[in-house]
């Protein structure tokens, strides 16, 4: 199973929109005051949904950037589920590491409650991982690490640069995965081979965790293109985002 993580079943006590594989034509996105209306708010988007362990404010945040992908693409089917848990870095949840990750079989998308719980949490998680990355590359600098050591470290570098920052810009990365395992990877093989074939001249250009597979080229294209840098993306990805509703 291929699962990117920007880095299941659902977890019981959620909202469950009953609906079939459609996406949420029409939904609006609407500011919540408890975590139940977040995800009754979700459920427009995810056949299952829990929030548990996420509270308002970021439920909010999440909603809001799924939203932004369904009022871009109104075609697209909804997501099997959302749902908030605490990585282990185990088979059935992210690296404990990543802000959140996506299935690209199951089309489930989780949410890393230690980093996503809150907008706290996650601005945490952003200042740690900038003085990790200080720290990572004076070391590479000086030579200090070698082997198994230095590939970690130099995945780490990878891993902390990203198109998008924020808590949005991560969920917005993962509906970039939804858009890939919806679209792309359904164009016939030649197609999407010809976008590989073009991808080194495109990937320097968005971000160092871009070069980690072709997933994270698409997801980071994507939130580039979805972020006003379309100049930064290949010409033919940008036509076929905007051929599903895109705008930018």
């Amino acid at each position: 199973v291929s699962q990117s993580r920007y880095g299941g079943t659902d977890s019981g006590g959620g909202a469950d929109s009953g609906g079939g594989s459609d996406g949420p034509s029409g939904s609006r996105y609407r500011e919540a005051k408890t975590k139940e209306e977040a995800e009754a708010v979700a459920a427009q988007y995810a056949k299952k949904v829990s929030y548990r362990g996420v509270d308002v404010q970021a439920a909010n945040q999440i909603n809001k950037a799924v939203d932004d992908f369904f009022q871009q693409h109104p075609d697209m089917p909804q997501l099997e589920s959302i749902e908030a848990r605490k990585f282990t870095g185990s088979s059935s949840t992210g690296d404990e590491s990543a802000p959140a990750s996506y299935n690209m079989l199951s089309h489930k998308m989780q949410v890393n409650t230690a980093i996503m719980g809150s907008q706290k949490k996650f601005d945490d998680y952003v200042r740690k991982a900038d003085e990790a990355k200080a720290a990572v590359k004076k070391a590479l600098d000086e030579g200090r690490l070698q082997g198994r050591q230095k590939e970690l470290a130099e995945m780490h570098m990878q891993r902390g640069s990203v198109v998008d920052r924020s808590l949005q810009g991560a969920i917005t990365h993962e509906m970039g995965h939804h858009f890939d395992a919806m679209v792309l990877m359904k164009m016939p093989m030649a197609d999407r081979k010809a976008l590989l074939e073009r991808r080194p001249e495109y990937e320097p250009k968005l971000s160092a965790y871009a070069s980690t597979n072709a997933f994270e080229y698409f997801a980071e294209s994507y939130v580039a293109y979805r972020t006003g840098r379309s100049g930064d993306i290949d010409p033919e990805l940008r036509a076929i985002f905007g051929r599903r509703g895109g705008s930018k």
